[in-house]
């Protein structure tokens, strides 16, 4: 049942009555279904993802719509003819990384609904094809590395304040903090973040060690507790860069214009 927050036409009709309203508009090319309402099996709890590729338009004044369909709230993710066409004549691997590449991702995973005149079925195929979207280097990850031990230093030093200000700081610091190592977690893997859902799939079945100190951190009691877990996650995230980095790590230099941080401070210290 729809909320009083959107209240759209669509909450009413069926998902076929919507696609056939939408074939009888010349601008909607096509309907895309994504997520885990377009994997085999959906819970009834799931909401509803669909990609619409529209033409006549260059750009899109906004990629995400929200509303609902027979009761079903949905998201909407609005994909230009051009951005399908470009992928279409794109030769090689995309990179999965970028915007062009995101859109690659739903057309490789998704299920075409409705297709005026075959290219959304035509991209899907292409894009399915192995090879075609370049997974994340884990080796080109160093600024998630950097974030998450900077937040770790922080937060170790903010967890040894007895001031309730900064307590209660660092209980708010916690909240994106381990957002950040579930989203980081993917690409030091040379994965793709795929969403709450799918990572919880994952880690239960690939790795439950992390899955259980997940687990364990969502149930923990207090701050001290919280910060006990947060720093197993943060341990079990950087295993394949061998874990956080201590006070005495070293980037290894690079030339301009990747001059890192680290080598401005030590070249700094040199001249002194």
């Amino acid at each position: 049942m729809s909320t009083s927050l959107i209240q759209h036409r669509s909450d009413a009709l069926t998902l076929q009555q919507v696609l056939d309203r939408l074939a009888r508009c010349q601008r909607v090319l096509g309907l895309l279904r994504i997520g885990s309402q377009g994997a085999p099996g959906p819970g009834t709890s799931s909401d509803l993802d669909l990609v619409l590729v529209l033409a006549g338009l260059d750009a899109m004044p906004s990629r995400v719509g929200l509303t609902w369909i027979d009761g079903q709230l949905t998201d909407l993710l609005y994909v230009t003819e051009s951005e399908m066409d470009d992928l279409l004549a794109a030769e090689g691997a995309i990179d999965g990384q970028t915007w062009p590449g995101r859109i690659a991702r739903w057309f490789a995973a998704g299920t075409v609904l409705w297709d005026r005149d075959g290219r959304l079925t035509r991209l899907c195929s292409a894009m399915s094809e192995p090879g075609r979207i370049n997974r994340p280097d884990p080796a080109l990850q160093h600024d998630r590395v950097w974030s998450i031990c900077y937040n770790l230093a922080q937060n170790e030093r903010m967890a040894d304040s007895d001031d309730p200000l900064y307590r209660q700081a660092l209980a708010m610091r916690l909240l994106y903090c381990v957002s950040d190592l579930m989203t980081a977690y993917f690409p030091l893997r040379g994965l793709h973040w795929e969403g709450e859902k799918a990572a919880l799939r994952y880690w239960r079945t690939r790795d439950p060690a992390f899955a259980e100190a997940m687990d364990a951190y969502l149930a923990a009691d207090g701050l001290e507790a919280r910060m006990t877990r947060y720093r197993l996650l943060v341990d079990l995230t950087l295993v394949p860069v061998g874990g956080a980095w201590g006070p005495d790590h070293r980037i290894p230099a690079q030339p301009l214009p990747h001059f890192g941080a680290d080598d401005i401070w030590e070249h700094c210290l040199s001249q002194g």
